[in-house]
This record gives C-alpha cells, sequence and structure tokens, in this order.
C-alpha cells in the first residue's frame, strides 16, 4: 500500500491519503518511522480520524440541546470512570456494576477537554443497548452526533473529501464491510485484493474460501471496482461467480531497479528468503532443501532467512536437528530487503499460496534469481522457466533442493545473463507502468459508476433445470423485459443466475449464453454450473435467483421452476428415487422481488 501510494504520487503527482479509524496507536512516532525508512514520501499523508476530529468539531456550530439524545460526559454524572492512556488521545471510561462491560468512552483533547463521547447504553442506563456519539468543540459544547460509528466514519470521509471527486482504495478486509456502505455520487470505491481467495487454491475455483474470501466475496457487486493481483487468480475468481463488469487485474509495483544489480559482486551460492516466519509460508520446506543441496554443491550453499513470525522457534530447532546452523541463519526482520537481494545469488518462495509474490519481483530486480513453488498465485505469472528464474512443483522439496543445486552448477555466462533477464523482467513492474494502468482503472470505474439507472422490470415466464453426465448443471431462464431508456442508446442486457446457500453467505454464479427470443423484449439465457460447482452445493439447500444487467441497474428475480411451454408432462422422483412423469402444473411468472 505504502509503494502504491508514493507512486501515485511521484508518477501521477497525485496527493494521497492513507486514511486510519483506529484509536490505539500514536501515529505521530508512526509517520516518523515510516519517514526514517523513506517509506513516506512528498505527497503521501497518514490521517487518523481520532486526531482529526478534534479540530473538525471547532469549525462547527453547537446543536440545539432538544436534538441532543443520550449525551452525558463522564466527570458531570458521579458514576464511577476509569481513565485508559494510550493511543491519540486521552480516554475515559464507564463499566457496568459488572466491572467488564464498557458502557461509555469519552475522548479528551490534550487539554483535557471533551471532543467525542461514545455511550452504549441509551435505550437504558446501565444496560447495553442503544448508541450515541457526541461530536463537541473545545468548550465541550455538542457539534453533532451519530447513532453508529459507521455514520461517524462516513462524516469524516466526506469532510475529507469535501464533496470533490475522490477515489478510495480499500486495503484492509476488516474495513470491506464499511466500506460497501459507502455509497456517493463522486467518490469510486475499489477493492484490493491482497491474497488469495482460496483456503487451498491448488482444489480449484469452487473449493472452500479462505477467511479473508468470505469476507470479501459476499460483497464484490457493491464496489465500483474489485482489483486483483494475477490474471490467474481473476480466472479463478470469475469462474467462480462470472463477471459482472467491475473485474481489473493490476500487479502490485516497485521502484525501478538500480543499474549496477547484474554487475554487483555477490556470493554466487548465497541464497535468502523473505517472509512471516508463519505455516502458510512453509519455510520448513526450504531449509530442508537447502541442508541436501549444500551436501552437493562446492563451494556449499547458504540461505539467510528474514522475518519475524510465530514459527521462529520452531524453524530453529529444525535449523539445530539438521545441524545446520553453520549455513542456515534465522536473521529477523530487515528495513534493507533491497540490499539483502543485492548481496544474494538466488531467493527462495516456499508458500502454499499467495496473491502476486511481490517478494519475487523486489528479488528478480536486484538480479537475485528466484527459484519459487508453483502456487497459486504469482510465481507462474512473474517468472519464466529457465529465463529469469525457476519454477517447482509445488510441495516438492526434493525438487527445490535439485533446482539450486543445478542452478549453482551453471556456468557464470549463463547466470550473468539470468540476471540481466530478471531485471529486465521486473522492470514490467516498475512504478510508471503500473501507476498507468491504475489511472486507466479508476477512469472505467469512475465512468461504470455514473451509467444511467433507467427504470427496468423484468418477468420470468419460463425455467427449466437439469444435469449433464458429466455432473455439471444447466439452467435455461426465459425473462420479459421492459424498460424506459430516455437518451441512452439501446443496449442489450446481460444475465446471470446465481446459486446461495441458504444460511450462507457462499454463492456460485454463472454468466448467461444469451439468446434473444423475441426482437426487443424477450430473451433466454442458458447458465452452466460446473461438476466441481455442483460437488460444492451437495450438502446445502441452495436457492437460484437471476441478475438482469442493463447499464446502471441490477435486478434480482426470484426464478420459478417450470417445464416448457406445450410440454404436457414433468420428470419428478418417487418417494423410492425411480424416475416417473406427471402433468404440468405451470408456475406463475415471477416478477422483479429486488432493485439494487
Amino acid at each position: 500500500m505504502l509503494q502504491r501510494s508514493r507512486a501515485f504520487a511521484s508518477e501521477a503527482g497525485a496527493q494521497v491519503e492513507i486514511l486510519t479509524f483506529d484509536s490505539f496507536r500514536n501515529y505521530r512516532e508512526i509517520r516518523q518511522s515510516l519517514t526514517a525508512q523513506g517509506k513516506l514520501t512528498a505527497g503521501v499523508t497518514i490521517r487518523n480520524i481520532w486526531e482529526d476530529l478534534p479540530d473538525i468539531a471547532c469549525a462547527r456550530p453547537a446543536l440545539p440541546a432538544q436534538e441532543l439524545i443520550g449525551f452525558s460526559p463522564l466527570g458531570e454524572t458521579g458514576r464511577p470512570v476509569a481513565t485508559a492512556e494510550g493511543g491519540p488521545r486521552r480516554r475515559t471510561q464507564r463499566f457496568a456494576f459488572d466491572g467488564t462491560t464498557l458502557l461509555q468512552t469519552d475522548y479528551l483533547r490534550e487539554d483535557r477537554t471533551l471532543f467525542l463521547s461514545d455511550r452504549g447504553d441509551v435505550n437504558e442506563a446501565g444496560k447495553p443497548g442503544g448508541r450515541s456519539l457526541t461530536l463537541c468543540d473545545g468548550q465541550g459544547n455538542p457539534v453533532k452526533q451519530w447513532k453508529s460509528a459507521w455514520a461517524l466514519y462516513r462524516f469524516w470521509m466526506d469532510h475529507l473529501a469535501g464533496g470533490e471527486e475522490s477515489y478510495f482504495v480499500v486495503d484492509n478486509k476488516h474495513a470491506a464491510t464499511f466500506m460497501t456502505t459507502y455509497r456517493r455520487r463522486t467518490a469510486t470505491v475499489l477493492l484490493l485484493v491482497h491474497d488469495s481467495h482460496l483456503a487451498n487454491a491448488a482444489q480449484g475455483p469452487a473449493s472452500a474460501l479462505s477467511s479473508a474470501g468470505q469476507v470479501l466475496f459476499p460483497r464484490f457487486d457493491s464496489y465500483d471496482g474489485v482489483v486483483l493481483l494475477t490474471d490467474m487468480q481473476a480466472e479463478d475468481v470469475r469462474a467462480r461467480v462470472g463477471d459482472v463488469g467491475n473485474f481489473y487485474v493490476i500487479p502490485n509495483s516497485r521502484a525501478q531497479a538500480p543499474v549496477r544489480a547484474a554487475e554487483r559482486v555477490r556470493n554466487p551460492s548465497a541464497g535468502v528468503l523473505l517472509a512471516q516466519l508463519t505455516p502458510r509460508k512453509q519455510i520448513d520446506h526450504a531449509i530442508r532443501a537447502v541442508s541436501e543441496a549444500s551436501q552437493k554443491t562446492e563451494p556449499a550453499c547458504s540461505l539467510a532467512i528474514y522475518g519475524e513470525g510465530t514459527e521462529e522457534s520452531k524453524l530453529r530447532n529444525l535449523i539445530d536437528a539438521l545441524d545446520a546452523s553453520a549455513f542456515i541463519t534465522l536473521e529477523g526482520h530487515t528495513h534493507s530487503p533491497e540490499q539483502v537481494f543485492e548481496e544474494s545469488s538466488f531467493s527462495l518462495l516456499t508458500s502454499s499460496s499467495e496473491s502476486f509474490g511481490l517478494v519475487l519481483v523486489e528479488s528478480m530486480a536486484a538480479g537475485c534469481i528466484p527459484i519459487a513453488y508453483d502456487i497459486h498465485y504469482g510465481p507462474a505469472s512473474i517468472i519464466t522457466h529457465g529465463v529469469n528464474g525457476f519454477i517447482v512443483e509445488r510441495g516438492n522439496e526434493q525438487a527445490l533442493s535439485q533446482c539450486i543445486v543445478h542452478f549453482l552448477a551453471q556456468t557464470a555466462e549463463e547466470t550473468a545473463a539470468m540476471r540481466v533477464a530478471a531485471i529486465a523482467r521486473a522492470a514490467d513492474f516498475s512504478e510508471g507502468p503500473v501507476v498507468a494502468l491504475w489511472s486507466q482503472t479508476l477512469s472505467k470505474a469512475a465512468a461504470r459508476k455514473s451509467l444511467p439507472s433507467p427504470k427496468l422490470e423484468v418477468s420470468v415466464t419460463e425455467t427449466t433445470c437439469g444435469t449433464w453426465s458429466d455432473g455439471s448443471l444447466e439452467i435455461r431462464v426465459t425473462a420479459e423485459l421492459s424498460s424506459e431508456l430516455e437518451n441512452v442508446p439501446e443496449l442489450p442486457p446481460s444475465f446471470y443466475c446465481r446459486l446461495k446457500k441458504r444460511g450462507d453467505d457462499g454463492f456460485f454464479r454463472s454468466g448467461g449464453d444469451l439468446r434473444p427470443s423475441f426482437p426487443g423484449s424477450t430473451y433466454t439465457s442458458i447458465f452452466r454450473f460446473s461438476p466441481d460447482m455442483v460437488r460444492a452445493m451437495k450438502d446445502s439447500t441452495v436457492d437460484a435467483t437471476l441478475e438482469t444487467y442493463l447499464l446502471g441497474r441490477c435486478v434480482i428475480t426470484r426464478l420459478p421452476l417450470t417445464a416448457p411451454v406445450g410440454a404436457p408432462l414433468e420428470a419428478y422422483a418417487t418417494v423410492h428415487g425411480n424416475l416417473s412423469l406427471r402433468p404440468v402444473r405451470p408456475a406463475p411468472a415471477v416478477v422483479t422481488t429486488d432493485v439494487i
């Protein structure tokens, strides 16, 4: 995020504000630290709501007393309070009689005047229920009030945007749900998916969603744009939920590689791995592979591991058990990854999954040859095997070790050519080209957001459903449309069928093979769901809906199950599971049930 923000500022001259909502960090110290590291530069600022609110409050008129609900500042009620230090401001808190249930937090300026009172027992004093957040000026007079934190957040964002055209990129899955509620005519909101959306991407696009995927997927349609980092992940997402027109692919970027990287003097057998020390990174694979390879290379290869995490003790014990501490080391965190890569000959990536793998580009930019597992997603989108790096079968430690030995056995000329090719490939992910992609994407998303939303009515006249011998599911839908398009060129609608599990946000969606039945009003669409998708839903009750898109309008219609017009009999299963036929009982047409 910081890299992208710096690129927006340096390459496009944009003023970038990074918005934060937490109340427990000292952002003054964070800014100083990031500036010292060169990660916070001119044109990029970090804004925190709790730092801004005191000044915003002083510029607003007082609220009339009759408009206030539940405003009762601490220190004026006689109730016992506790003072909590930390974060951007001092806080005082009030708890219920149990001593643990928080009922109220008042936020104070540095001069100890009240600027926000957050009360959670408005309905009945002493019992959680009903909320009021009251903003106060420098004299403690209320100037604005909300019933939820999200409403307060939207107020702050409106204040920052000032009614001007603005673009918001959501990098945090925890903010993703809230940001679906920020709908403004002048604000274009995009979601950036940083991680693999699947718990195990190797099992295919219909497999279980990751914890982040479970949060993000049901909310994709609420964003003006959803940005994915690789074409491979975008293909998997489209295979699962179709593409309603708001998916874009933009890789991560990095600063242009230094010219000296290819010629830099480095230890030819030194390897490096930069990653969090967590189970998903599978760093134990790298340790065992290098330990084995070291016995077959001269001089013996080495591996320096940079990072911190929960697996540190376990990995240290593994290194000791392999008697490898002389050539495999845990170096902790580094603020200078570029220097580490420039001093190393090769790098390893042994994760079970990634969404992009920026570390590969950083390694290549420094002329350090990457050796990576063939995982979803990233390596195959970045590395050309044998030209600018190596791709090894996912999880195959022996193949990884053999690849290291093969690389170190190359001639100096072969290795030098790979370093030059790696640096050239990394240039494709430099700031200029990637910022240009962002510029195009923001323009397209804004244009899509500004499409007119004509009145649209959808009536489903026929729905049939059947399975193919390969286990796939086919749904055929005929629908009649009527719309009011004034001064808008007549365009064909797009149809999608959504199958949603009951009691779950999970769903699968297929785009229709559109076949106009009669000019202008009636359309037949055929939707196909793969065998993998059908198996993923086999233990659930699933509801089917039709989604009809026309310009900026989407109409959602519940699908009836009917038989083809004129068919006298329909198939059904008997109580013994046998095939029988019975007279068709036509279902009434279903008209629009929801419009967004």
